[in-house]
């Protein structure tokens, strides 16, 4: 199906395990800062660059304004989608997740600045502490946030249908010195099924990353990067000229699965979330935290 194409782009490399194509982008949904310009003309904030001047930007932001500052999953509450949010900090800081020998390493430098750096974001007072994501969503939709850390998908869903046009919302690179994180759908034909089912999903994929499927899919996928480098469409663009820094950002951020563990992501990353956890509620120290998360990740999958 790919042979002879050459249009796709670096989002398919994850297709492809010790040279052999598995699957074809569907699409990249990326991460970046969101904001409300309305909200930080008003209180003559500058867009921050860095984790201290973002919590800066929100106190202030808060304070002229009266919208809440920031938001942001913070609890086991909805452990599954916080692990991947909070895997743009991790890697914003230059954490990795596995070392040169494919042991699983939670306990180094990095990812304890990237505990630090969401605590002192936790302990600032510009997240509302207690609210689910969807209600923080809902609440920047009616314009009662400042900044918030959110993919591509939540994005959209905030600038459509609701008080907050699509124009009068922002974005921005993460606070962060390195790259964040994406979530991806690859497409892929099941050896399992009937040559006639078969040869139908080939003849599918083989039109889905041609120019004309691929600027099909581009009308319905709003923000998020395709397999090839089709670009948003400038209609969408007008209406939503924030969608361009996710399609920016999606040129050099990474999985939320983890390399070589894949299919045990959620397992491992759970012992790193509940230390996380216990480091926002007072409950451990970072080094105490990482600590325990690694003994545990290391009984169970590095001995």
């Amino acid at each position: 199906m790919t042979e002879g194409v050459d249009t796709l782009n670096a989002t398919n490399d994850n297709g492809v395990v010790d040279g052999t194509r598995y699957g074809i982008g569907w699409h990249r949904a990326v991460y970046a800062l969101i904001f409300n310009k309305a909200i930080l003309a008003e209180a003559g904030v500058e867009l921050p660059e860095t984790i201290e001047e973002m919590i800066a930007a929100a106190k202030t932001a808060s304070e002229a304004t009266g919208a809440i500052g920031f938001t942001g999953r913070h609890s086991m509450n909805e452990f599954s989608p916080w692990s991947k949010d909070f895997l743009n900090w991790a890697y914003g800081y230059g954490a990795e997740l596995v070392d040169d020998s494919g042991k699983i390493t939670f306990g180094t430098p990095e990812m304890a600045q990237a505990f630090d750096a969401f605590k002192a974001a936790y302990d600032s007072g510009i997240i509302p502490i207690g609210d689910q994501m969807s209600t923080q969503r809902t609440r920047f939709k009616e314009q009662q946030m400042a900044f918030s850390l959110d993919n591509s998908g939540g994005s959209l869903n905030i600038a459509t249908g609701g008080p907050l046009p699509g124009d009068e919302l922002g974005a921005t690179a993460l606070p962060f010195p390195h790259p964040g994180a994406h979530q991806q759908i690859f497409l892929g034909v099941n050896t399992w099924s009937s040559d006639a089912e078969n040869a139908a999903a080939k003849e599918f994929l083989s039109w889905l990353i041609s120019e004309e499927g691929q600027t099909s899919l581009r009308a319905a996928s709003g923000p998020d990067a395709l397999a090839t480098d089709v670009p948003v469409t400038a209609e969408f663009v007008a209406a939503n000229p924030w969608a361009t820094t996710f399609a920016e950002m999606a040129a050099d951020s990474r999985s939320t699965l983890i390399p070589g563990y894949e299919l045990e992501t959620q397992s491992i990353l759970r012992p790193l979330m509940t230390s996380l956890e216990k480091v926002l509620l007072n409950a451990a120290t970072t080094e105490e935290a990482l600590d325990e998360a690694q003994a545990e990740i290391d009984a169970d999958y590095n001995n």
